[in-house]
């Protein structure tokens, strides 16, 4: 019998960052969340504008701005042990097949593997940062808490891969 569980894609933090400001660059000016041309990413990393950790804020139940705690980061490391089936956006094709093995969803059902290829096939190819750059470290400094999970989450996929048995 199987426990109940939900799936989640990961994303390292840094290129969901990445991909944030991009997206936001590419809004209407009038939208809330618009970033002017004239900010550049090195501004971006330094500003408020950033949203920092909402991974970590998400899976530890976090509602506010307080600062993250080790032990919080241990609450959203168990989240993803005991109740998530974990993907990786680096491993897509893989996940999307665990998903389905582990859910028993159909292949044949056309809308669900069309779901997974529009979400893919969405997603802007945009080179990454270099590892190097400040930027890159500003970004998983901001979000440390965020690339401690995902290094987990990480862990967890690779441990998890008996869960499909099209993967063995």
């Amino acid at each position: 019998m199987r426990t109940g569980r939900v799936f989640a894609l990961f994303r390292h933090p840094v290129e969901e960052a990445l991909s944030d400001f991009r997206w936001r660059r590419e809004l209407p000016p009038s939208d809330p969340q618009y970033i002017p041309p004239e900010m550049t990413l090195g501004k971006f990393v330094e500003s408020p504008n950033l949203v920092t950790n909402s991974m970590t804020k998400l899976l530890a139940n976090i509602t506010d701005d307080s600062t993250i705690s080790d032990a919080q980061v241990m609450v959203a490391k168990k989240v993803v042990h005991e109740r998530l089936l974990v993907g990786l956006t680096d491993s897509y094709d893989e996940s999307v097949l665990r998903f389905f093995d582990y859910f028993g969803w159909s292949m044949h059902d056309s809308s669900c593997p069309a779901n997974f290829r529009a979400a893919r096939d969405t997603r802007l190819d945009h080179p990454p940062l270099q590892e190097k750059s400040q930027e890159h470290k500003t970004l998983a400094d901001r979000n440390w808490a965020d690339v401690e999970v995902y290094e987990f989450a990480r862990e967890v996929f690779m441990d998890q891969r008996h869960v499909s048995k099209r993967l063995h």
